[in-house]
């Protein structure tokens, strides 16, 4: 059954969506996924980043699971990994021409399509062949002789419905704890969402670690954490301390503590 309220609710964002010119794109999925996948994406560009440099790749927490299809070079085939969720900012090195082919999934989603407790791969990946096995190699090889972002589009379309037409079978206690943090922008406490709900605070503990790869304190403050910087990336003109204070921040040290785990530097550096 669909759940038909995720994608009204939140919106994740890395800086790269709102970059003009970055190489990065984002598109929708069918009609039937768009419940479950936030956006398919890819990313094409020659790419000198580097940590040693202090100018790495920086790819903030969303809360979201994504399979990436990933070729290092405009010729390369694609190889598929599965990236969990963060709870930390990702500095990545990358050289050379890059091209990248994504599946971001909502959070609570991607469990329905890879079937493994997601808190076994928090902060770190693992290869697509290790979770789907001969159908990730039959994937890479049609991605890779792909001719056009809307060809791997279909492709990863037509494998994830069919995938859902076997598992969906949706978590709507989780489906109703999501909502509730997305319209609270992340600004609600564990005690208060259990309060209203007929669930303990050990089965929700249970269904996040398991289906979105986060504990619930982690993941509303991720989700906190992403309100202030998609405020911060679309209002430039807008301090960043007020959008935090305006978004239950009232300790700036304590809000710089948890941007700089979030995005690596000082708020100020966005």
């Amino acid at each position: 059954m669909p759940m038909e309220t995720t994608y009204n609710f939140y919106n994740p964002i890395q800086k790269e969506s709102v970059i003009i010119d970055s190489g990065y794109k984002e598109y929708l999925p069918s009609k039937e996924l768009r419940s479950y996948i936030a956006c398919y994406w890819e990313s094409n560009r020659e790419r000198n980043y580097s940590t040693i440099n202090g100018d790495a790749k920086r790819v903030v927490p969303d809360g979201c699971v994504d399979i990436i299809f990933d070729a290092k070079g405009s010729n390369a085939p694609f190889k598929g990994e599965v990236v969990g969720t963060m709870d930390r900012v990702l500095m990545l090195n990358e050289y050379g021409y890059v091209r990248n082919f994504g599946v971001r999934f909502f959070p609570g989603c991607a469990h329905l399509f890879i079937k493994i407790p997601l808190i076994e791969i928090k902060n770190s990946s693992i290869s697509l062949a290790s979770i789907w096995n001969k159908e990730a190699r039959i994937l890479e090889e049609l991605i890779s002789d792909s001719k056009s972002i809307f060809e791997r589009i279909n492709i990863m379309d037509r494998y994830l419905k069919k995938i859902l037409y076997h598992n969906g079978l949706v978590d709507f206690n989780l489906l109703n704890i999501l909502t509730k943090i997305y319209e609270s922008k992340g600004n609600i406490g564990l005690k208060d969402i259990t309060a209203r709900e007929i669930i303990s605070q050990r089965q929700i503990h249970r269904s996040f670690v398991n289906w979105i790869g986060l504990n619930p304190k982690s993941f509303i403050k991720v989700i906190r954490l992403q309100n202030i910087y998609n405020n911060a990336l679309r209002n430039t003109n807008t301090n960043i301390f007020h959008i935090a204070l305006s978004n239950g921040y009232y300790d700036q040290s304590h809000f710089i503590k948890d941007f700089k785990k979030f995005y690596g530097d000082t708020p100020s550096k966005i």
